[in-house]
């Protein structure tokens, strides 16, 4: 294994020299759904390999493989990849060092066989594939014929034979339904709520109700993607205040991913919590001195947050592996939804904060004020901390940009497809404009639809800073009986031109420019939006 670790890791580090040192990265669970008509995702990559690789051993690795800490660079400690690497660390298939991964990197399907040969001491490659294996990147049919072999499964026809990639539809990786061991598994589910019924020491104390609403929260949590999520009636309460525009809080969208991560979305543009300083993906493990164990609920942790306006809370908060403390004041968060100004004889600003229920009417107003400026030369888009969020809204506005009946975005259902087309509003000719985009880590959803088709049809616009949230999923909520609600993904959207998704990919900037958030706090200079006052 040692040499095996050490010609991997050698390999490793030729494919990550490829990439841009400088690159931000961002963390993500493996995806194990080949989609049909996307080609770019029967490409597999780092991450799809190691976790491939990692699940060959899964049997063999006792659990405490869990308290490796990993120098590996470029991986979240709470995300499946995170996972995959501790356990090929633990087999002593890879090295424990300090090198930055990008998960999203491409490799040959040549280096994919080598590595396999190595691993699992098997013959694949003959002389006579050499060329064309070098010829292409991996993809997941190599995977699935690994996995055959390693299975000593039936196999099918070889993918190194040279077979169009197009010839395969709609693969999974690793996760393919297995009707024998769902019945089992199913069986051994009831077996376990039949036992803790009957045979549970501490059965009096133990509340059916919770058993099942965790087990529930279990469903939710099993799908692996985080805008899938089981609110139990406490918990949706403070869900759907959170949409109401007009509450007591800190000013930031949270999220609860898992039991104890409680992670920043997005500050609320010009609330308290970006005032203080909270980014993106920040992990809250403290309010005051209450800490969030895997025991705490999402109701829980937002009671000790919010309110009374006017007081403070100090946050523990972890950020790039390092923990810092906070301090917020609690404050009446009313979310706008459109703000706008002439920043100069030439230069029109519009600042689109949430897309909720009001924008689309609030962006016709900032659209006819801008109208009357007859030396406007630039408008400036600022999307910077917008989380989305209503779908139609964003469409209603693009109509402003797009021509009629052209279209805007598809969004992609399991069984069909959903097309959105312009119907064409006149009140302003942006092609007379210069065009400048502002995103951020917090720019997200509908704002990605919103800058990824004017984009499109615009493709001289200027986009400025860093790379967006890559969220191109689109959710919607089931309510209950019991005021309990569940929110899940639904669909995913692509921009129509260019058949652009984003889910998992960001918008990636034109500009590159970091926020200066020191000198900002001491002067309330915005960098990032003087240079876009700059473009010419």
């Amino acid at each position: 294994m040692n040499n095996f670790a050490k010609i991997f890791s050698i390999i490793l580090l030729l494919i990550l020299s490829f990439s841009n040192s400088s690159a931000t990265y961002f963390y993500a669970s493996v995806n194990t759904q080949i989609k049909i008509n996307n080609v770019d995702t029967t490409f597999v990559n780092l991450g799809e390999v190691f976790s491939s690789f990692a699940w060959y051993y899964d049997w063999k690795i006792p659990k405490s493989y869990k308290y490796i800490s990993l120098e590996i660079k470029g991986v979240n400690e709470w995300t499946k990849v995170y996972d995959d690497l501790q356990k090929l660390v633990y087999m002593d298939i890879l090295p424990n060092k300090k090198y930055k991964i990008n998960r999203y990197s491409k490799i040959s399907a040549y280096t994919l066989y080598k590595l396999a040969e190595k691993l699992f001491s098997v013959n694949l490659v003959q002389s006579s594939q050499i060329k064309y294996l070098k010829s292409r990147k991996a993809n997941v049919n190599d995977l699935i014929y690994l996995e055959k072999v390693l299975n000593k499964e039936e196999k099918k026809p070889n993918p190194l034979s040279g077979a169009k990639e197009e010839e395969y539809n709609e693969i999974k990786i690793r996760t393919k339904n297995n009707s024998e061991l769902y019945k089992t598994k199913q069986a051994i589910f009831n077996d376990v709520y039949k036992t803790i019924q009957s045979e549970h020491y501490e059965r009096d104390t133990i509340s059916d109700i919770d058993l099942i609403e965790w087990a529930t929260k279990g469903l939710a949590e099993g799908t692996w993607d985080i805008h899938t999520t089981y609110f139990p009636p406490t918990d949706n309460k403070d869900f759907q205040e959170s949409l109401d525009g007009n509450f007591e809080w800190i000013g930031s969208y949270v999220e609860m991913e898992k039991p104890w991560i409680l992670r920043i979305v997005s500050p609320i543009p010009g609330s308290p919590s970006e005032k203080a300083g909270l980014k993106w993906w920040d992990i809250i493990l403290k309010a005051d001195d209450k800490e969030i164990i895997d025991s705490t609920s999402l109701a829980e942790a937002i009671s000790w947050i919010k309110w009374p306006k006017g007081t403070e809370v100090e946050l523990t908060i972890l950020r790039d592996w390092k923990v810092i403390k906070i301090k917020v004041i609690r404050d009446n968060i009313v979310i706008k939804s459109v703000e706008y100004k002439k920043l100069d004889s030439k230069t029109f600003y519009i600042k689109l904060l949430i897309f909720d229920s009001n924008i689309s009417k609030e962006f016709n107003d900032a659209l006819l004020a801008l109208e009357k400026e007859r030396w406007i030369k630039k408008v400036i888009f600022d999307l910077r901390n917008n989380w989305g969020w209503y779908l139609d809204q964003v469409s209603d506005m693009l109509w402003n940009f797009v021509p009629k009946w052209l279209p805007t975005a598809v969004v992609k259902y399991k069984k069909w497809d959903q097309n959105y087309y312009s119907k064409g509003y006149n009140i302003i000719d942006f092609s007379k404009y210069n065009i400048v985009l502002l995103q951020n880590w917090g720019t997200a959803s509908a704002s990605e639809i919103f800058i990824g088709t004017i984009k499109d049809y615009f493709p001289k616009s200027t986009i400025i800073w860093e790379q967006s949230y890559w969220k191109g999923s689109v959710q919607t909520i089931k309510s209950y009986k019991d005021w309990s609600s569940f929110k899940y993904t639904i669909a995913h959207w692509f921009t129509w031109k260019t058949q652009t998704g984003i889910n998992w990919i960001w918008i990636t900037p034109d500009i590159k420019l970091e926020f200066d958030f020191e000198n900002f706090k001491k002067s309330e200079k915005d960098n990032q939006l003087d240079k876009a006052k700059s473009i010419r």
